[in-house]
């Protein structure tokens, strides 16, 4: 009898290295009737079972998993490829549209009565419309499917570029954009660039008529909640005619123009590129506004990259 314990004391000793080693298909073959050490055999044969089973699942789980990342760089790579016949083969009809369009303004412009000067003048906007609408798409795409550098970027020294970059519009809307201190993350320079011009430019293109726009770019005092190290806030703020409470998620939105009655220029893709820039970082952005009281964009963005990667 001890030498029979003895025996299967040392299979078990075994196949329980083999286990170690990675040997799933391992199995003690002791009779589970055999008293106590067969008890133990029989869980250590379903506990091998069980572990032989999840590591063929989690096989399965890979190769799906490496299939759908292939099928997802398949999808990049056609994106890029609209990207490029976007950039080029559908700007360029447009491009010849216009420019016939000009020659007959120049040309035959005495000969052309009222109407045809108005047909000529909508079809000139309508193919400046779908230049400036595949910009946008363009912009919009190319959030994501190029490749991301992240730097230390100030955020007060993006939105002083954003002025440069702004300062015709500016000028011409007699704005007044006030940039308060500003924090320092880690993050794309063009996209927080970008961000900030977005921003910017949207504040003071839905001015009120009866005042002078007014817009501060600021950071509020760190609200101690939990997080807040980790994660930093700014506000873009203006005076303008402001937005209904119900259509504040619908701005986001492509293709989304909910005050086209003030003869705005744009097609709706600012904003949406906004956030799309912001949701690249692992942020958020919102909106508070009522008619006619302004409207604040509110942009919660990491602290760093590292934080960003513990979203994800």
């Amino acid at each position: 009898g001890d030498a029979i314990i003895v025996k299967q004391a040392r299979t078990l000793v075994g196949v329980t290295r083999r286990l170690g080693e990675g040997d799933l298909n391992v199995r003690t073959g002791i009779n589970y009737n055999s008293g106590e050490l067969g008890e133990l055999a029989q869980s250590f044969d379903t506990m091998a079972s069980e572990l032989a089973a999840r590591e063929e699942e989690r096989s399965r789980n890979e190769i799906a998993l490496k299939e759908y990342a292939a099928y997802l760089e398949q999808s990049n790579r056609e994106l890029r490829d609209f990207t490029s016949i976007a950039s080029h083969d559908m700007q360029e009809p447009l491009r010849k549209i216009q420019t016939f369009g000009e020659l007959l303004q120049e040309r035959s412009a005495a000969s052309l009565d009222a109407q045809g000067v108005d047909y000529v003048n909508r079809m000139q906007n309508a193919a400046k419309r779908m230049s400036n609408l595949i910009h946008e798409l363009l912009v919009y795409s190319r959030v994501t499917t190029k490749a991301t550098q992240f730097d230390n970027v100030d955020l007060g020294q993006a939105a002083r570029q954003a002025l440069i970059d702004l300062e015709v519009q500016i000028e011409a809307a007699g704005a007044e954009v006030i940039v308060g201190d500003l924090p320092v993350i880690e993050a794309n320079t063009v996209q927080m660039n970008q961000l900030m011009q977005n921003l910017i430019s949207n504040a003071i293109k839905f001015h009120r008529h009866d005042q002078k726009p007014l817009v501060r770019v600021y950071s509020p005092p760190a609200a101690g909640d939990e997080g807040a190290a980790s994660m930093v806030e700014f506000r873009v703020e203006d005076n303008g005619i402001g937005i209904d409470e119900a259509f504040l998620e619908r701005i986001f939105q492509p293709f989304q123009r909910l005050n086209v009655q003030t003869g705005t220029d744009g097609v709706g893709m600012g904003l949406t590129i906004c956030r799309k820039i912001v949701e690249h970082h692992k942020g958020s952005i919102r909106a508070e506004s009522s008619p006619d009281s302004g409207t604040t964009f509110i942009v919660r963005l990491p602290r760093t990259y590292h934080e960003r990667l513990v979203t994800e």
